[in-house]
């Protein structure tokens, strides 16, 4: 069984601080207090997911057809007098869409579902990540939610007041990772835009 080794996955965690990316701001939705209006449909973005509610807005990490990734990850800062981000269930600000699970083949010797998921907020700032640990294991495509977010707004806020939302930075862990110098690469995101509902 080949996995990800722990000075890799350190690596790539430490690498969610010097990932960069770019924020680009379109169909109006809504859920947990919020609109949302979703990016066009090209290139890296956060969409809104299925699994909204009236309560929370959930937004899924989808990327382009054509790449394939191991794991990916982003930094986002909110206007937190106007919405904070939200846990799930299990109480964690990341929710995985099980894209990046592997199962080390199906040897019965081995333990299955193999994912690292990372995921804290500090303030006003959230950063989540989602990686494949079983690198004999084809890469996947990306052009799917890769793992699910979500937020709500701050009780008083104003109905119609814009809110903030802002990639700091986010990156993916490539296929070929030693032609990456087994690091994450940066990749910009476009967010659509957020309004109190």
């Amino acid at each position: 069984m080949k996995q990800l080794p722990r000075f890799l996955i350190a690596a790539f965690f430490a690498g969610l601080l010097g990932c960069g990316g770019g924020h680009s701001q379109s169909q109006t939705t809504y859920g947990g207090g919020l609109t949302y209006q979703v990016p066009p449909a090209y290139g890296w973005r956060l969409i809104q997911d299925g699994a909204t509610t009236k309560e929370r807005l959930v937004l899924a990490l989808v990327g382009p057809p054509g790449i394939l990734t191991r794991g990916a990850s982003i930094t986002l800062l909110v206007d937190s007098n106007l919405a904070t981000f939200a846990t799930f269930p299990d109480g964690s600000y990341l929710q995985s869409t099980g894209h990046y699970v592997t199962t080390t083949l199906g040897k019965p010797d081995e333990a299955k579902n193999l994912q690292l998921n990372v995921g804290a907020r500090m303030g006003n700032k959230l950063t989540v990540g989602i990686f494949q640990k079983e690198l004999n294991e084809p890469a996947k495509s990306s052009d799917v939610p890769l793992f699910r977010i979500a937020l709500t707004t701050v009780p008083g806020a104003p109905t119609g007041t814009p809110v903030s939302l802002i990639l700091r930075k986010a990156c993916v862990v490539t296929d070929d990772m030693a032609a990456a110098n087994y690091l994450p690469v940066p990749i910009p995101v476009a967010i659509g835009r957020l309004t109190v509902q």
